[in-house]
């Protein structure tokens, strides 16, 4: 798996079953928006656990800081 099953975020080990806090998710580093570029980008995704992505990840999206 991408990233090593590693949160590249927290560090958690991302073996969690699905849609558990730790599971895996692939995230785009830069909010695609809807540009291909960005989304196909394989150098804009890493892997975080869910927790982190659906908690801070979108207070930061929110705040206009990712």
């Amino acid at each position: 798996m991408r990233d090593g099953y590693v949160c590249q975020a927290t560090g958690v080990a991302l073996v969690g079953p699905v849609n558990s806090w730790n599971s895996p998710i692939a995230d785009h580093k830069v909010p695609h928006r809807g540009d291909p570029e960005l989304f196909w980008d394989p150098d804009n995704v890493w892997a975080v656990c869910k927790r982190w992505h659906d908690s801070e990840k979108q207070r930061l999206e929110k705040r206009g800081l990712a």
